[in-house]
C-alpha cells in the first residue's frame, strides 16, 4: 500500500461526515459583529441590519414563552440567533443540535408562497424547529448520530502494497432523530395555534386544492421527503402545514408534543410508530381520512366555479415556473421567464414567444425576474442575482438584452436592484433596493450606450420592515403604481413624483398584487385574492369600481396587457403556472366567493392560553433600544458522533481484530469565524486513525488591512497500520512483525479568486512515513530480539 493510498482511504470518510456537517461556501470575515443578550437569546448581527437586530430580539422574546409552553420544553441554553444580511436571500436554518439559528434579513418574495410579516413568521418558524425537534431526539443534543461504517479493498497484495483500493465504501448514520420532512415542516408553519404569523393562505391552498382536484395528491411515503425540485420541495411545505392543521384540529395541539415524544423512543423508525403509540391508529389511516375529506371539501366548494369558468388557453405547458409575461411595445412577441424542463426556479431563462406563428426561442438563462421592453423593442430589461462584486455576495443587479447584437450588459454594480420597469418612453427606469429588511422605491435614468444607470433617487423612505413589489410606470410618466405590504395582506398604491406622495388604491387584508395601468392610465389591471381565490380584475381609478376579468380555478397572476387589449398572464395549474392568453379583457359579471380553510373544525375554537393577546396583534414599528455590544465569541456545544467501523485490510486479522471504534467531534463559532472537526478509531491490535482539522475564518493581522480575507486551515492526521513480513537471516527467512505509521500535518490559506467556484490555495505540507520491526525469535540462538 502506498502512502497516498494510506492516507485516501482514511479521508473518505472525512469529507463524507463533513458534507453532512454543510458548512457555507462563504464565510465573510470582513464583516464587523456585534451582539444583542437577552434573556434567552443571542441575536448577532453585522454592521448595516441594526433595525432588524433589535426588531428580531423583540420578537424572539415575545414568542419565547408561546413556543416552549406548547412543547413543554426549555432550551438548556441560550439560542443564538444570528443575522445575516449579505446576500439577496430570504431563508431561516435552525440547527436545533447546536441552538444555533440563522436568519436572512431580506424578506421573502416567492411565487409559492403568500404573504406574511417575514421576521415574526420565520423567527418563529425556526424557534418552533428548535424546540420541537429536541423534544424528539433520541441520544440527546450532544450525540446527533451513531455511525456504523464498513470499508472492504480489491485483492492486490505484494511486498510494496500493504492492500489495495477500498471497493466498498459503507457509512450508514444511525440518526439521533426520525422525524419526516412533512411533520417537521408543518409544526414549524403551525407553530402556535391562532398565532397567525403563518397562516393557510390563498397560495397554500390554491396549490393543495389543486394537486387534489386533480387526483395527485401526494402520498404519505412522497410527503416524507423533498421533492427534488422547487415546486416538489415546496409541496412537501405545503401538505405537511396541511396535515398538521388536520391534526391539531382534530385531535387538539398537545397532539403534536405527543407524537414528537413518541418519536423520541430508540425503536421509532418511521412516524407509524408515533401514530399508533399516541392515537392507537396508523399514519396510513389517519391520511387517509384527511385525504377524503379534502376530496369532498374542495368537489363542495368549486362545484359553482366550474359551471362558468372564465380563463385564457395555455400558450406553454412546459415547465412549472412560467412567469413575469410582457408583451413586446408591437404586440407580436410575449417575452417571459421559464424553467422549461430544469427544477428549479433558479433555472429559467428568458423566452421569446412570437404570438403571429407560436414560435419560441431562448434568449438567456439565469433570470427570473419581472422583464420591461424599450418602446422600440430592442432592449429587455431585468434583473438577476450575482457574485461578482468584491465580497462574493449573491445580490440583484439589472441587466439589458440586446435582440439586435444579442448581448446582456450590466447596468448596475453589487446596488441591489430588483423588480425593474422602464417609462413608456424607455428613459427613465423604476426599481426597489432592499436593505436590512426594508425597501424602498428607486428611479433613475438609463444610458444604454453606456451600460450604467444616472442620477439615481430615491422615492421613498421607509424603515420599519416595509416591503415593495413590481412598480410599473404610467403612460405619461407621471406615476408608478406599486405594490406594499408590511403584515399579511399586500395593498396596490399610485406614487406621484410631483409631490412625492402614495395613495393606496386597495382595501387591506386583500393580496394585491402584480398591477399594471391601462386605458391611458385610467384604470389598472392587476391580481387579487378577493374572492378566496386569485383572478385578474380591472380597477377604475376615477370611480375605485372593480371588476373580475377571469373565473379561474388555480390562480391568474402577472398580466401583461397590449395596446390593443389582449392579456397575457400566468395562470397556476396543478403541476404549476403555464403561460396563459386571453384574446381579450372582459368584465365578467360575477363569480363566486371561496371560502379559504383547511380545517374540519373552526381553530377559532381552540383556546388561545398559549400566547398573551398583545403579539397577535403586534407593531414592530416601535422596537425597545436593545443595548449591543461587541461580538465574543459563542461556540456550539461539543457534538460527538460515535463510530464503530469494520475496516478489513488485513486478510489475515479476525473479524474482531478488524472491529475499530471511536468518535468524530465537531464544534463551531455560530457567526462562523472558526471551527474544530476531529476523530479517533482504534482498533484491539492497537491500530489508529486519528485527525484533526481546525479552521480559522477571521480577519488575518496584516493581511485583512490589505482587503485580503483568506481562511487558514490548519489539518494534522496519524494512522498507523500492523501487518507481518520476511526478513533473512542467513539461510534462514523470519516472520516479522512490522508496523507502518504515517503522520501529515498540513498548513494551508486558501480563497475565491477571479469567479466563485474558483479557489486558490497556498500551503505547507509535512508527512512523515515510517515503518517499525518489532520483535522476533532467532532460531540459532532461541533468543528474542
Amino acid at each position: 500500500m502506498t502512502r497516498s493510498n494510506f492516507k485516501f482511504i482514511f479521508l473518505l470518510f472525512i469529507l463524507s461526515f463533513k458534507v453532512v456537517l454543510g458548512q457555507d461556501e462563504f464565510i465573510h470575515p470582513e464583516l464587523n459583529w456585534r451582539t444583542i443578550e437577552t434573556a434567552h437569546f443571542y441575536v448577532d448581527y453585522h454592521q448595516g441590519e441594526e433595525r432588524t437586530a433589535q426588531t428580531v430580539a423583540k420578537i424572539a422574546e415575545e414568542i419565547y414563552g408561546p413556543v416552549t409552553s406548547l412543547y413543554h420544553h426549555q432550551p438548556s441554553q441560550k439560542v443564538s440567533l444570528v443575522l445575516w444580511d449579505t446576500d439577496d436571500y430570504a431563508n431561516g436554518a435552525t440547527y436545533f443540535y447546536d441552538n444555533k439559528i440563522d436568519i436572512w434579513a431580506s424578506s421573502l418574495d416567492f411565487a409559492l408562497r403568500g404573504t406574511h410579516n417575514w421576521l415574526r413568521n420565520v423567527i418563529t418558524h425556526e424557534f418552533t424547529h428548535d424546540v420541537q425537534m429536541q423534544t424528539a431526539m433520541k441520544f440527546g443534543r450532544r450525540f446527533p448520530a451513531i455511525y456504523l461504517q464498513w470499508l472492504g479493498y480489491e485483492a492486490e497484495r505484494r511486498p510494496d502494497v500493504l492492500y489495495g483500493y477500498p471497493n466498498v465504501v459503507v457509512s450508514y448514520p444511525v440518526s439521533g432523530i426520525v422525524i419526516p420532512a412533512w411533520f417537521a415542516e408543518g409544526v414549524a408553519q403551525y407553530n402556535v395555534p391562532n398565532l397567525d404569523y403563518d397562516t393557510w393562505d390563498t397560495h397554500r391552498d390554491m396549490i393543495l386544492r389543486m394537486y387534489v382536484l386533480d387526483n395527485h395528491m401526494l402520498t404519505l411515503d412522497e410527503m416524507g421527503g423533498f421533492g427534488k425540485t422547487s415546486l416538489g420541495n415546496e409541496s412537501t411545505y405545503n401538505a405537511g402545514f396541511a396535515f398538521v392543521h388536520y391534526l391539531a384540529g382534530k385531535y387538539g395541539p398537545e397532539v403534536l408534543l405527543k407524537l414528537s415524544e413518541a418519536m423520541r423512543s430508540v425503536g421509532a423508525f418511521n412516524i407509524n410508530y408515533a401514530f399508533e403509540k399516541v392515537l392507537g391508529v396508523s399514519a396510513k389511516r389517519v391520511y387517509d381520512e384527511w385525504k377524503a375529506f379534502l376530496e369532498e371539501d374542495y368537489r363542495t366548494k368549486t362545484d359553482a366555479i366550474k359551471k362558468n369558468l372564465v380563463e385564457g388557453h395555455i400558450l406553454e405547458d412546459r415547465g412549472f415556473a412560467n412567469l413575469f409575461p410582457q408583451f413586446s411595445p408591437d404586440g407580436k412577441y410575449i417575452a417571459y421567464c421559464s424553467n422549461k424542463s430544469n427544477d428549479y426556479f433558479s433555472t429559467s431563462s428568458i423566452y421569446l414567444y412570437d404570438t403571429r406563428d407560436s414560435s419560441e426561442k431562448e434568449l438567456v438563462d439565469g433570470v427570473s425576474s419581472e422583464l420591461s421592453w424599450t418602446p422600440d423593442g430592442r432592449y429587455i430589461v431585468y434583473s438577476k442575482q450575482t457574485r461578482f462584486n468584491p465580497f462574493w455576495y449573491s445580490l440583484y443587479d439589472i441587466y439589458a438584452y440586446d435582440l439586435v447584437t444579442k448581448k446582456e450588459t450590466r447596468l448596475t454594480r453589487a446596488m441591489r436592484a430588483n423588480y425593474p420597469s422602464l417609462s413608456i418612453d424607455g428613459k427613465k427606469i423604476a426599481f426597489v433596493i432592499e436593505r436590512d429588511g426594508t425597501c424602498n422605491l428607486y428611479e433613475a435614468n438609463v444610458d444604454f450606450n453606456q451600460s450604467r444607470l444616472l442620477n439615481v433617487q430615491k422615492l421613498t423612505n421607509f424603515g420599519h420592515g416595509e416591503q415593495i413589489y413590481t412598480p410599473h410606470w404610467s403612460s405619461d410618466g407621471t406615476k408608478i403604481i406599486f405594490v406594499y405590504s408590511i403584515t399579511d395582506s399586500r395593498q396596490l398604491a399610485v406614487y406621484t413624483l410631483k409631490d412625492s406622495s402614495y395613495k393606496f388604491i386597495t382595501p387591506e387584508g386583500e393580496d394585491s398584487r402584480d398591477p399594471v395601468f391601462v386605458n391611458h392610465d385610467s384604470a389598472v389591471v392587476f391580481s387579487s385574492d378577493r374572492s378566496g381565490i386569485f383572478n385578474l380584475y380591472r380597477i377604475d381609478l376615477r370611480t375605485g369600481e372593480i371588476v373580475p376579468l377571469t373565473n379561474v380555478l388555480g390562480g391568474a397572476f402577472m398580466p401583461s396587457v397590449s395596446t390593443d387589449g389582449r392579456i397575457a398572464y400566468s395562470s397556476y395549474h396543478w403541476n404549476g403556472y403555464k403561460l396563459a392568453y386571453m384574446s381579450e379583457c372582459q368584465a365578467v359579471e360575477s363569480i363566486p366567493h371561496y371560502v379559504v380553510r383547511i380545517d374540519p373544525v373552526d381553530l377559532a375554537s381552540i383556546s388561545g392560553e398559549y400566547f398573551p393577546s398583545g403579539i397577535k396583534h403586534f407593531n414592530d414599528v416601535h422596537v425597545p433600544n436593545y443595548k449591543s455590544k461587541p461580538y465574543e465569541s459563542v461556540t456550539t456545544s461539543m457534538s460527538f458522533y460515535p463510530v464503530l467501523l469494520y475496516d478489513n485490510y488485513n486478510p489475515h486479522n479476525s473479524f474482531f481484530d478488524e472491529l475499530k471504534a471511536g468518535v468524530y467531534f465537531y464544534s463551531t463559532d455560530v457567526v462562523g469565524k472558526y471551527d474544530i472537526f476531529g476523530g479517533a478509531t482504534i482498533n484491539k491490535l492497537l491500530e489508529r486513525d486519528l485527525f484533526l482539522q481546525l479552521s480559522y475564518n477571521d480577519k488575518l493581522p496584516g493581511l485583512s488591512s490589505l482587503g485580503i480575507y483568506p481562511k487558514f486551515t490548519l489539518s494534522a492526521y496519524n494512522l498507523s497500520r500492523q501487518t507481518y513480513g520476511k526478513i533473512g537471516l542467513g539461510a534462514d527467512t523470519i516472520g516479522v512483525p512490522v508496523t507502518y505509521n504515517l503522520i501529515d500535518v498540513n498548513a494551508a490559506f486558501s480563497g475565491p479568486i477571479i469567479i466563485p467556484s474558483m479557489n486558490l490555495s497556498l500551503g505547507f505540507m509535512f508527512d512523515r512515513y515510517s515503518s517499525t520491526i518489532g520483535g522476533f525469535n532467532l532460531p540459532e540462538l532461541g533468543a528474542y530480539v
